[in-house]
């Protein structure tokens, strides 16, 4: 980088960029641990309760790996407001910082897709300990992709009228489970 020539800097778009990734990762960071405390609450009680059918959300488990990533554009949040306020870039960060911070992004994403498949992994073998058979065709039992159905009758999989009520709004899953035996 030429520092004869120093780089005006848009102290508004800083400041509110700045302000944008510090409010995301503190949103996301917030849901994620209460997504992924809700749903390891909702597993349980389903395990505990021994219910016929168990809807497992896939999508969520991708907050198990996320938190270098937030922690990345944390920091690229609080620079953006430091430029914001100052006016100027730190070429000491640019230097000593920058890159290093980039990487970490692409090993965040990394991080979230490996903690997603460790999640996965880890709910799927405890319905498996528990007697339940993951229902094969998820997608076209219920039309969402982020799913897997785990039933303890695999009979239950091929049921019409189940793939009805799980693509429908009006019906919910202890609704659903109160219908269908585990016997």
């Amino acid at each position: 980088m030429n520092n004869s020539h120093p780089t005006t800097v848009d102290r508004k778009v800083a400041c509110i960029g700045g302000l944008f990734f510090l409010t995301l990762t503190i949103a996301l960071g917030v849901f994620s641990v209460w997504g992924l405390t809700e749903t390891h609450q909702q597993y349980n009680t389903w395990l505990g309760e021994n219910s016929a059918i168990l809807i497992e959300d896939t999508g969520i488990t991708i907050f198990y790996g996320v938190a270098p990533l937030l922690a990345t554009l944390f920091v690229f949040g609080l620079y953006g407001i430091w430029i914001g306020v100052t006016g100027r870039r730190s070429p000491r960060f640019d230097q000593k910082w920058l890159k290093p911070l980039s990487g970490l992004i692409v090993i965040g994403v990394i991080c979230a897709l490996l903690g997603r498949h460790v999640g996965n992994t880890r709910w799927s073998d405890k319905f498996l300990a528990n007697g339940y058979t993951q229902c094969q065709g998820s997608f076209v039992l219920t039309g969402k992709w982020a799913v897997r159905i785990w039933s303890l009758s695999p009979s239950i999989c091929f049921d019409e009228e189940l793939k009805i009520k799980l693509r429908s709004p009006a019906y919910n899953l202890p609704n659903i489970n109160l219908e269908y035996s585990a016997d």
